[in-house]
């Protein structure tokens, strides 16, 4: 990056390219997040065990409530910090008229965040009565979620080195690059949580088939002994003579 002195602009169209920029990561990770839950909840569906259906509805509870008050709490600590876009231009001495511009564009963060919220997931509602109980669906499941991680890491480094670059003509994008990482690092640490859950419950559904198999293979060869002994008893008794 330059070390240049940068200007500051907050013209009409560098405005609209601040907004675009930030809605831009908002979306991604909006799509992200709603393909992983539509994954978690047909895999419930279809699975009906209660383990994954708890799952995919913290996961939903996480996304439409936690991660949103996180978002919501980032965004007011960064309308508070030096970083602030109006903080920018009021410590530039560009006057009251351009710092109340600066926070009306803040706002319109602010309602970018109530605009990704507007229509939230189903809650998964299934019978879990008749469950199909398969360690590997926990295998694939925990591999979901850590892709979707993935992919958000990789989005906040593409998100990263577009701001940088604009940052590089108008001083302002770096406010946002702060409040754009905490966002997404918040949803992968959140999601990153229900991968370590699922891993948990796969090992532990493991260990029950595996006791499950020991007491069956136990079971048989206690019949089996059982048998053996009888038949043994049988030949303690003189055999019948027919005539």
């Amino acid at each position: 990056m330059s070390t240049q002195k940068r200007r500051m602009s907050l013209k009409k169209e560098e405005q609209e390219k601040l907004l675009k920029v930030y809605e831009s990561a908002l979306t991604e990770l909006k799509n992200n997040t709603e393909k992983l839950i539509k994954t978690l909840s047909q895999m419930a569906e279809k699975e009906r065990f209660k383990q994954i259906v708890d799952i995919g509805n913290a996961s939903i509870q996480f996304y439409a409530s936690d991660l949103k008050n996180i978002m919501v709490s980032n965004y007011l600590t960064w309308v508070d910090s030096k970083a602030s876009i109006a903080k920018q231009v009021e410590a530039s001495l560009a006057g009251d008229k351009a710092v109340q511009e600066a926070q009306a564009l803040q706002n319109n963060f602010k309602n970018k965040i109530e605009e990704m919220y507007q229509r939230m997931p189903d809650p998964i509602n299934v019978d879990d009565t008749a469950p199909n109980i398969d360690p590997e669906k926990m295998e694939q499941l925990k591999q979901e979620i850590m892709n979707y991680v993935n992919k958000l890491q990789d989005a906040e480094k593409k998100h990263k080195a577009k701001i940088d670059k604009y940052a590089e003509e108008n001083q302002l994008f770096i406010g946002i690059q702060g409040h754009v990482s905490a966002t997404f690092t918040a949803a992968c640490e959140g999601f990153a949580a229900r991968a370590t859950q699922v891993k948990g419950l796969a090992d532990e559904l493991l260990e029950i088939l595996k006791q499950g198999a020991q007491a069956m293979s136990d079971q048989n060869s206690s019949m089996e002994q059982k048998g053996t002994n009888s038949a043994k008893n049988l030949e303690q008794f003189p055999k019948p003579r027919f005539q």
